[in-house]
């Protein structure tokens, strides 16, 4: 055996070892550690499970280092899986518990197979040319993954088979050109430059050779029975045309759909005399978000119009779409599809199909983009009216086209044949990214810098409220001209979907995790009121019902009293017989779906009254926890009298920073959050003082003395509380209330001890912070409520107790009747913090 042969061998098998880590996952441990399955590993066990995987890591390197001193193709190699590591070690570190490392990794290596051919026709180029194609797959797989926070699917690929290369360019300059992948495409290409400098002085036979052998190695396995099937759905070449074949499949049978005899949809009948002379618009608008929308309590007034006729609306307070893009919600909209069943709803009609069937003219008036010669899905479903017409001649929403082009079209539409029964479509161009496009000038209302945004951020948002602010005059001038009829009509205005605006984080755009809130308008003239007055005066019980977009279906039905056998009104929001049921969400792909209404911090108007029902002097002692940004302190100051934020003072620029160490700053100053308040004079605040040193103790008590008047909050009104005990004397002096913030260790029963045998240099340092509030007139000693008892042992002589409960909410009946009981058996204790998520 020649030497390099014996190297090579060495490096292979050194290369093996890298991958027995990959054994420790979910999966090979139900194989290989079945017996404690149910039962909790020792610690021992891990511990030495964990060792071995490192040293096999150590080991691996250095059977590998030695050959690469002499074998540089194996640095080709190695640079060429590197991909692969990152995208694998993500997508199992943040989704291991739906994902199998050893499948993942296959399938991602499968990639390998296509940059084979690059090398072996092209050789030292096609090493480029493969580590290239190699970089893009990675990004798009990683880009996907941190944007949505899913790995991607293959219906994921569907908008991109809706889309044209504008299109594409606008998605490209909104979300890829990002700084964290425009530094992933420098650090692609300096791998490329290392690639073509190793490659230069490797042997290209040799590196022909091992391409080969190891696509062969990879190939192979997929033809064992079901091989293929389980590792190809994480290959992102493999989605793409499982993605492809779906879209077809979907696009010929939805084309089918939108052509289907009327003759093949049930009888239609009417539960009530009908009239002669009816109008119905339904307004689907584009990514209007609910919670960023003043009608429905978002700090900015973006709906002025909507609000001077809302006595004449009926805002239904807790509607959801059920996906986070246009497409599969519109089918979910329009048809009987549902999670349920969502494969055989071809056979039967969309909405439009049963509009006809009893007997209205149905129109359909967009100005979203047809694109052309590739029609949309939601264009197919569009065409089965009576009458489609796009005013949007674009190319791409990348480009502007206003909503009000559809005023007029839509007000020739309702006065031709004047008489008659009519339902009319309008799809807005809405708030489409990018926002800026999507309202004309005077409507450029929205400016400046928002509290705990960045620069970017807030101008983002200012477009984005400004869109919203031209909507709220589209849909209102609409809803005039319907109203001037005189007709029996009907006014239903709703969204797509929502859209995560920097909710949580530094991030735009669809999410399943934020942004599904979606508003749902109602508009009914006094004709339709007087033929409806039963229904109608029932309205008003259903607005905080929870809905989702997948039984709209129903509603319109129902709204217009139509019946057949199909027809289940338990789905639908405007009849007495609605029963709510599990709201599942997420991609388009039923693996990713979860309940919505079981997501951790899910705040709904009904909830809220859950708290706002309480005694007023449980309210007074009950404050909101945690504080930290602008817009929870509006929505806070809206149910509570008083709320616990964190500061830390800037010495250098003597301000009050808002935020949480060691969160980075929000950019939001104490000043700029009190002025977020028109009355803040009226409630009161729990400082959580994180730096307070006797260093910064008069300069932060200066500025405290200083915002406290600029903004009247009387200095009663303020708990100040800090770890340090000394510089509080002052801020006691000064007048405002003083809390010493006791150390959570401190307080912590070691093993589960008894109290009585609690470290005796605990109990001392307790008896020092009795000696420590006498000394300096601290009012409280403040901790989590978990360590009450322990305070009620140790320091029975202090008179107030501030705690915090960070588990407890404030919508939640049992939290609450917890508190109350704590609170009744402990009449010392001042304030209580609880979990407030708006």
């Amino acid at each position: 055996m020649s030497k390099d042969r014996s190297r090579s061998i060495t490096i292979l098998t050194g290369v093996l070892f890298f991958f027995f880590p990959l054994l420790f996952n979910p999966w090979t441990l139900k194989v290989f550690l079945a017996a404690h399955l149910e039962k909790p590993l020792a610690g021992f066990t891990v511990m030495m499970l964990w060792l071995l995987a490192g040293s096999s890591l150590a080991l691996g390197w250095g059977v590998i280092k030695f050959g690469l001193c002499v074998l540089r193709e194996i640095w080709v190699i190695f640079l060429f899986c590197l991909p692969v590591f990152f995208t694998v070690a993500y997508l199992c570190l943040f989704f291991g518990k739906t994902m199998n490392a050893a499948k993942v990794f296959h399938g991602e290596m499968l990639t390998i197979i296509i940059c084979s051919f690059f090398v072996l026709i092209f050789s030292r180029r096609g090493l480029l040319l493969g580590f290239v194609f190699m970089g893009l797959v990675t990004f798009i797989e990683l880009m996907y993954a941190v944007t949505y926070k899913t790995p991607i699917s293959p219906s994921a690929f569907y908008n991109i088979f809706e889309t044209n290369p504008l299109e594409a360019k606008g998605y490209l300059a909104g979300y890829l050109l990002s700084l964290p992948n425009l530094i992933f495409i420098v650090v692609t290409a300096c791998v490329c430059l290392l690639i073509f400098r190793v490659a230069a002085k490797a042997d290209r036979k040799r590196i022909k050779l091992y391409f080969f052998a190891l696509s062969s190695v990879l190939a192979l396995p997929l033809v064992l029975p079901g091989a293929y099937e389980k590792v190809s759905p994480n290959n992102l070449l493999c989605k793409i045309a499982s993605g492809y074949l779906e879209y077809k499949q979907l696009y010929e049978k939805v084309n089918e759909f939108s052509n289907k005899p009327l003759d093949e949809i049930e009888p239609v009948s009417f539960s009530q005399p009908k009239p002669d002379d009816e109008l119905h618009v339904f307004i689907l608008g584009e990514s209007a978000d609910r919670d960023h929308m003043g009608i429905y309590g978002y700090g900015r007034d973006n709906t002025p119009k909507m609000k001077e006729m809302a006595d004449e609306l009926f805002l239904f307070s807790d509607v959801i779409s059920v996906h986070c893009n246009t497409i599969p919600n519109m089918e979910k909209m329009l048809t009987f599809s549902n999670y349920e069943n969502d494969e055989n709803f071809f056979e039967k009609g969309s909405l439009i199909h049963y509009l006809r069937k009893a007997g209205y003219e149905t129109h359909w008036i967009s100005n979203q983009n047809p694109i052309g010669t590739c029609d949309t899905m939601t264009t197919v479903l569009a065409k089965t009216c009576d009458s489609v017409l796009f005013v949007n001649h674009s190319e791409s929403s990348s480009m502007p086209s206003l909503d009000e082009k559809i005023l007029p079209v839509f007000q020739e539409t309702i006065s031709s044949d004047a008489s008659g029964r009519k339902f009319v479509f309008i799809h807005l161009m809405g708030s489409h990214a990018p926002f800026a496009l999507r309202y004309p000038r005077q409507f450029d209302t929205f400016e400046g810098n928002i509290d705990g945004k960045t620069e970017k951020q807030s101008k983002i948002i200012n477009q984005y409220s400004n869109s919203i602010l031209y909507s709220d005059h589209i849909v209102t001038e609409i809803i005039g001209m319907v109203k001037e009829t005189n007709r029996y009509a009907s006014v239903l205005y709703i969204s797509d979907h929502g859209l995560d605006l920097y909710d949580a984080g530094n991030y735009c755009g669809h999410s399943i995790h934020r942004g599904l809130e979606m508003p749902f308008v109602l508009w009914v003239s006094d004709e339709y009121k007087s033929g409806n007055s039963v229904k109608v005066a029932n309205f008003n019980r259903y607005l905080d019902r929870k809905y989702t977009s997948e039984h709209i279906f129903f509603s319109v039905c129902d709204l217009l009293n139509m019946r057949f056998d199909s027809f289940q009104p338990n789905r639908s929001i405007f009849s007495e017989s609605f029963r709510m049921k599990k709201r599942f969400v997420g991609m388009p792909n039923k693996e990713s779906i979860r309940n919505y209404d079981s997501k951790s911090g899910r705040i709904d108007k009904k909830s809220k009254i859950v708290f706002e029902n309480q005694p007023d002097d449980f309210k007074k002692k009950v404050w909101a926890h945690r504080v930290n940004n602008g817009d929870k302190l509006v929505s806070a100051a809206k149910i509570f009298y008083g709320m616990e934020l964190d500061v830390v003072f800037d010495f250098r620029e003597k301000t009050f920073d808002v935020r949480h160490p060691p969160a980075k700053t929000n950019n939001l100053s104490l000043d700029q959050y009190w002025g977020r308040l028109d009355n803040a004079g009226q409630f009161k605040f729990w400082i959580d003082f994180k730096n307070m040193s006797p260093e910064n103790g008069s300069a932060s008590l200066e500025r405290l003395l200083y915002l406290a008047g600029k903004h009247r909050i009387p200095h009663e009104n303020i708990i100040i509380e800090s770890r340090v005990s000394f510089p509080l004397r002052d801020f006691k002096t000064a007048g405002f209330m003083t809390s010493y913030w006791v150390t959570v260790s401190l307080l912590q029963n070691d093993g589960g001890k008894r109290f009585n045998e609690l470290a005796k240099n605990k109990q001392l340092f307790l008896k020092k912070i009795k000696k420590e509030l006498e000394e300096h007139g601290i009012d409280a000693v403040s901790f989590p409520i978990e360590f009450l008892d322990v305070v009620n042992k140790f320091l029975p002589e202090v008179d107030t107790v501030n705690v915090w409960a960070s588990e407890m909410r404030f919508d939640r009946q049992d939290d609450l009747a917890e508190v109350a009981r704590i609170l009744e058996a402990n009449p010392r204790i001042n304030t209580f913090l609880v979990k407030y998520l708006y």
